[in-house]
């Protein structure tokens, strides 16, 4: 029986999956020792040839959201330990290995988020750090709460190419991959976090992640009235998943405090693009505030949350076009 499941999400995305596959293919891990689930909305010959010719388990759900596949790729899942990679990331060589490796070290590991390194649309880099600038932190479980504000500044609950969770927590909690959508990432580590299960914060780069124009959140070759219809879209789905986390799942200080702040922030992310219709409240405002009380460029720009939709639309196509130049001098971060 594997040890390690490594689950491939894909959702109305293909130009990118058989470089996710293949990456989890190429791996020093011996596989024996892992198997390859693929959880996709969409059936493709192509793919779907590559998959049975290569003994992966291939699961195809036609919903509108992107969870229910998911859901039933753990379920299907014969490993102890899941590995989430997304369709447009990519495995190092070594990643698994090391998976298994520090899972086999820490018999209560529940959660091991590895470090990631970007690169932009195909331009793979030729060069890759071994670890980012800072230190490995492992989390008992009894230690959580006194050590969560620090964790948090490093993003233990971003991009599911990077999180490593063992299964039992996910099928003690199978429901959630139903209702949360957008905000999958942050519903694997809050589960983790309120497990019995002790975590781990990983230096040491394991994936690649993909930035290109496809991904919900990005700029490149959009049209500026497609990327704020796509982030609408996308920060409503985010702020609800987030919303259902908060209500449903973390009943605690200090999570909720910060998990309040998180969606209040988005919230205002929100209502400064045109024609959002969020209606914000107050404790939104102080929030803000909070976190962008020493940068006046912050506090401006929520002003904008007040402002007509041609000002708010002026503000957004500055920002826009600032990006793009932005991104062109950026290839590998």
């Amino acid at each position: 029986m594997p040890y390690i499941s490594v689950i491939i999400t894909a959702y109305n995305r293909k130009q990118f999956l058989l470089d996710a596959i293949k990456s989890a293919l190429n791996q020093t891990l011996n596989r024996t020792e892992y198997e390859i689930l693929i959880a996709k909305n969409f059936k493709d010959d192509n793919i779907d040839n590559y998959l049975y010719k290569n003994g992966m388990k291939n699961i195809t759900i036609f919903k509108s959201i992107n969870n229910g596949y998911i859901a039933e790729a753990v379920k299907q899942s014969s490993g102890e330990i899941i590995s989430f990679l997304d369709d447009d990331d990519l495995f190092l060589p070594s990643k698994l290995e090391n998976i298994q490796r520090i899972f086999n070290k820490y018999e209560n590991l529940g959660y091991l988020k590895n470090a990631t390194y970007g690169f932009l649309n195909d331009k793979l880099p030729t060069q890759i750090p071994e670890k980012r600038n800072y230190q490995d932190i492992y989390i008992r479980h009894e230690e959580k709460k006194k050590v969560f504000n620090y964790i948090m500044k490093l993003q233990p609950d971003g991009n599911s190419s990077s999180i490593n969770i063992r299964k039992e927590i996910l099928t003690n909690n199978i429901d959630f991959l139903y209702k949360v959508d957008t905000a999958l990432d942050s519903l694997y580590f809050y589960l983790a976090l309120i497990s019995k299960f002790d975590m781990h914060i990983s230096s040491k780069i394991l994936t690649l992640r993909r930035h290109h124009q496809y991904n919900l959140s990005a700029i490149q070759d959009q049209s500026i009235d497609n990327w704020i219809s796509h982030r609408i879209k996308f920060l409503n789905s985010y702020i609800n998943s987030l919303s259902i986390i908060r209500n449903e799942i973390v009943y605690e200080q200090p999570y909720l405090e910060y998990l309040d702040q998180i969606i209040s922030l988005n919230r205002i992310y929100l209502a400064i693009l045109p024609n959002s219709n969020v209606k914000l409240k107050i404790r939104d405002y102080l929030h803000w505030y909070k976190v962008y009380r020493r940068n006046p460029k912050g506090i401006l720009a929520s002003l904008l949350t007040l402002a007509p939709n041609f000002l708010k639309r002026l503000y957004i196509e500055r920002s826009y076009r600032k990006i793009i130049n932005s991104n062109k001098n950026s290839i590998y971060f």
